[in-house]
C-alpha cells in the first residue's frame, strides 16, 4: 500500500496559489509518530488474516485502514507542493517520488515470487502467475483479479500467490487522476474559491463511490471488492479530512476516548467481520470510519490517547517497514501453503513463516526501499528516477515471459487430447485393478506436473467446465442464471445439467456424447450451492444469500429451453445437517419447477460421488503409493454410504430415475484415487476432465437410455 510508505504526515490549514493568495493555510506538523502506529496495526492485522490465524478472520479490514491513511497523507503533500513552485513542476516531482518509493520494492518482490514458484512449484504454476504479475506490474492486478472471478476471501484455494497487489492497484489509479484535479482547480478556480470547490470534490466523490459501492455489492461482489470506484470513497474520505481543520479545540480527555474507541473499533472489525457476501458495501465504513477518527483526533497532543500504543518503539519500526511487509509477507506464506500438501499448515508452521517474512521485509526495507527511495539526482536529472518505472515493468515482463516460453503446452499434456473413452467392461476392469496399483503411471492423464498447485488442479477438473457460467465466481448470475452450452450448439434437443460444483464431475462426460447424438447440453452450475431447492444458511450452502436467490431464478431459466431431461446432481454435503426428507422435499420443488412447462422431461439423479479426506493430487505428491490415498465406505452405514443410501431414497420417494456413479470409482469398500492411467479426482471431490471423459460412453448411455425409454 503506498500509504504504508511516507514517513511523514501534515496539518493543511491553507493552500496559497503561486501569487501568494490562499484559501487556506498550510502548515507542516512535526512528524505524526500516530499514523506511522496506525500503519503498523492495519498491517499486523493483514498479517494475521492472510496467514488463517484464528480469530482475525477480518484482518482485511486492515487495508481500508490504509485507503483512508493515503488518501490524507498524499492530499496533504501535493497541497504543501502547490504553495513551493508551479503546478507542473510539483506535479513531475509528485510522479518521480511515487516511482522511486513504489516501483522497486514491486518489482523484486514480482521477480522473486516469480522466480521461486517456478523452481518450487513447477513451470505449470507460473503460466497463471504470469499473466497475474504482467498486470501487477501496470498497477491493474485489481481490474486482472476482478476479471477472472478471483474471490479474495478463498484465496487459499488456489489463488494468485500476489493477490495483495490488487490494493497498489487502487491506490495508484486513484493518484493518477487526483493530482490532476488539484492542478485543473489550481488553473481554473479562483484561490479565495478553492477550498469549497475541492472539498465539494471530495465529498462527491465520496458520496458517489460510497453508493456505487452499496449497489455493486450486492449485483457483484467480486468485482465490488477490486474495483477502484468501489474505493475511491475511502481514499476520498482521508483526502476530505486532510481539508479540515483538526479539533484542536476538543479537550484531551475525549480525545482520548474517541482514539482508543477507534482503535478497539478497527480490532473488532477484524475480529468480528468475515466474508459473507456484504463486503466491502456499506460495512467497509466500520474501519475506514474509525481510521479517520483517529487520523483526525490523533497526534495533538495529551498522554493517555492511543498515541501511547501507537508510539511504541515497536509499533514505529513495523511501521517503517510496512510497505515491504505488505508486499512480502503474502507470496512468502501462500507459496509455502501452495506448496505444502493439501495446502493446510499448522498454527506454528504459519506463525513462523510471519516471522521469515519480517525479515524479508526488513531486507527489502534497508537494502531496496530506503535506499532508492533517498536516491537524489543532481539538477534536473531528478526527473530521470521516472524512467525506472518503463525499466522495472519490462524486466516484469521478460521474466515472465521466458517462463511463459519454458510452460508451453509441448512440454504439458493437455487434458482430453490423449483420452479414449471407456467401454463398461473396461472401466470395471480398470477399477478392479486400481486396488494392486503401487504407483503413479507414468503416462497418467492428467501428467502429475498439471497438478502441482491448486490453480492447476482446478484448470484440469470438470468445475473449470463451466466457470465462465458460475454465480460463484460471478454473483450477478445468481438473479439471472444462464448456462454454459456444451454437446451440440445447435441441436433442438436439449439436456440440462443442473446443482453444485460437482456438475463438473459429469459435463466433460456428457459433452461428447451427447454432441454425437446432436443433443444440446446445459450446465447451470453454482459451486457451494446444493440442487435440491431449500432455505440454506451459512452452514449449509456457500454464499447462502446468493445460492436462495439463484434456486427462486433458477426453475424459470430451465424450463424456458424446454429440456427434453434435466439431470441433477450434489456434492457429499449437507449429511446431519439437513434432514433427509428436506433434501428429498427440496429436490421435489427443483424438479418441480424446471419442468413446468414440460411435465414430460425426463428426471435423473446423479449418483453422489465420493470424497476424499485430502486433495487427491496433494496426497499422491505426498505418497507415490495411491492405496495410501484411497477412501473407504460402507454402503448404508458409513460415511460415503449414507449419502448413497439418501439418494435411493430421494429417487424412490419422487420416481425419479438414479444413475449411480459409485460403481466407476469403487471396488467393494474401497474407493480409488488413480483408475487405470488417470488420476480420477482433482482435489478431494472433483474429477479430473481426463477421468470424466474416459467415462463419457457409460454416462451418456445411462442418460440415453432414459431418453429413449420416455
Amino acid at each position: 500500500m503506498t500509504s504504508l510508505i511516507s514517513s511523514a504526515s501534515s496539518r493543511t490549514d491553507s493552500w496559497p496559489d503561486g501569487r501568494g493568495r490562499g484559501l487556506h493555510r498550510v502548515r507542516s506538523d512535526p512528524f505524526r509518530a500516530d499514523i506511522q502506529g496506525l500503519r503498523a496495526l492495519a498491517v499486523i492485522l493483514v498479517l494475521l488474516a492472510h496467514a488463517d490465524i484464528p480469530g482475525f478472520q477480518g484482518g482485511f479490514v486492515g487495508v481500508d485502514v490504509f485507503f483512508v491513511v493515503s488518501g490524507f497523507v498524499i492530499t496533504g503533500q501535493l497541497l504543501r507542493q502547490q504553495q513551493e513552485a508551479p503546478a507542473s513542476a510539483k506535479l513531475v516531482e509528485f510522479y518521480t517520488r511515487r516511482v522511486k518509493r513504489i516501483v522497486p520494492a514491486a518489482t523484486a518482490a514480482l521477480l522473486v515470487t516469480f522466480a521461486l514458484s517456478y523452481y518450487f512449484l513447477g513451470a505449470a504454476a507460473v503460466q497463471s502467475l504470469a499473466l497475474d504479475e504482467r498486470w501487477a506490474s501496470l498497477f491493474g492486478a485489481n481490474w486482472r483479479f476482478a476479471a477472472t472471478g478471483t474471490n479474495y476471501f478463498t484465496a487459499h484455494q488456489g489463488s494468485s500467490l500476489i493477490l495483495n497487489f490488487w490494493s497498489l492497484g487502487v491506490e495508484e489509479q486513484f493518484y493518477l487522476f487526483f493530482p490532476l484535479v488539484l492542478v485543473v482547480l489550481v488553473a481554473v478556480v479562483a484561490a479565495r474559491y478553492r477550498r469549497k470547490t475541492l472539498a465539494g470534490v471530495c465529498f462527491t466523490l465520496v458520496c458517489a463511490s460510497a453508493w456505487w459501492c452499496t449497489y455493486q455489492t450486492h449485483v457483484n461482489p467480486v468485482s465490488a471488492y477490486y474495483s477502484p470506484f468501489t474505493r475511491f470513497w475511502e481514499l476520498g474520505l482521508g483526502a476530505l479530512i486532510a481539508l479540515v481543520p483538526r479539533p484542536r479545540w476538543v479537550p484531551n480527555a475525549l480525545r482520548a476516548v474517541i482514539t482508543w474507541g477507534a482503535v478497539v473499533a478497527i480490532v473488532a472489525a477484524a475480529v468480528v467481520l468475515s466474508d459473507n457476501g456484504s463486503y466491502p458495501g456499506t460495512v467497509a465504513w466500520w474501519p475506514a470510519a474509525a481510521a479517520g477518527a483517529l487520523v483526525l483526533c490523533g497526534g495533538l497532543g495529551g498522554r493517555h490517547g492511543a498515541e501511547r500504543l501507537f508510539e511504541l518503539r515497536s509499533m514505529q519500526f513495523t511501521g517503517n517497514i510496512s510497505y515491504s511487509l505488505y508486499l512480502w509477507h503474502y507470496p512468502v506464506v501462500m507459496l509455502a501453503m501452495t506448496y505444502a500438501a493439501g495446502n493446510t499448515l499448522a498454527l506454528s508452521a504459519r506463525l513462523e513463516l510471519l516471522a521469515l517474512s519480517y525479515v524479508v521485509a526488513i531486507a527489502s526495507y534497508y537494502y531496496i526501499e530506503s535506499p532508492i527511495r533517498h536516491l537524489e539526482l543532481p539538477g534536473r536529472r531528478k526527473s530521470a528516477a521516472l524512467a525506472m518505472a518503463p525499466l522495472m515493468v519490462a524486466s516484469v515482463w521478460v521474466v515472465t515471459g521466458l517462463g511463459l516460453e519454458a510452460s508451453k503446452p509441448s512440454q504439458l499434456a493437455s487434458p482430453s487430447t490423449l483420452v479414449t473413452p471407456g467401454s463398461p467392461l473396461a472401466i470395471e476392469k480398470a477399477v478392479a485393478a486400481a486396488a494392486a496399483l503401487r504407483s503413479v503411471p507414468t503416462d497418467s492423464l492428467p501428467l502429475q506436473a498439471t497438478l502441482d498447485t491448486a490453480q492447476q488442479s482446478y484448470a484440469a477438473s470438470g468445475p473449470a467446465f463451466f466457470a465462465t457460467c458460475d454465480p460463484y465466481l460471478h454473483p450477478s448470475l445468481a438473479a439471472h442464471p444462464r448456462p454454459c452450452v456444451l454437446g451440440d450448439p445447435r441441436a433442438t434437443k436439449t439436456v440440462v445439467l443442473v446443482g453444485d460444483s460437482t456438475v463438473g464431475n459429469w459435463a466433460p462426460a456428457l459433452n461428447e456424447g451427447l454432441r454425437d447424438d446432436h443433443y444440446r447440453l446445459a450446465v447451470f452450475g453454482y459451486a457451494g450451492c446444493p440442487a435440491p431447492d431449500l432455505a440454506y444458511r451459512a452452514e449449509t450452502a456457500a454464499q447462502y444469500e446468493n445460492c436462495n436467490l439463484w434456486h427462486s431464478r433458477i426453475g424459470r431459466a430451465i424450463s424456458a429451453l424446454h429440456p427434453k431431461a434435466v439431470i441433477a446432481v450434489s456434492g457429499a454435503t449437507g449429511l446431519g445437517q439437513i434432514s433427509n426428507q428436506a433434501w428429498i422435499d427440496g429436490y421435489g420443488r427443483l424438479f418441480a419447477a424446471v419442468t413446468r412447462d414440460d411435465p414430460s422431461a425426463v428426471r435423473l439423479l446423479m449418483g453422489t460421488s465420493p470424497a476424499f479426506a485430502q486433495s487427491v493430487p496433494a496426497c499422491l505428491a505426498e505418497h507415490p503409493d495411491p492405496q495410501q490415498c484411497s477412501a473407504r465406505y460402507t454402503y448404508g452405514t458409513g460415511y460415503y454410504g449414507a449419502y448413497l443410501a439418501r439418494d435411493n431414497q430421494v429417487a424412490t420417494a419422487l420416481g425419479i430415475r438414479l444413475v449411480p456413479t459409485h460403481q466407476w470409482f469403487c471396488e467393494d469398500d474401497l474407493c480409488e484415487p488413480v483408475i487405470g492411467r488417470y488420476v480420477a479426482f482433482a482435489d478431494v471431490e472433483h474429477l479430473t476432465i481426463d477421468y470424466s471423459e474416459y467415462l463419457s460412453r457409460v454416462v451418456t448411455a445411462r442418460v440415453l437410455a432414459a431418453l429413449r425409454q420416455s
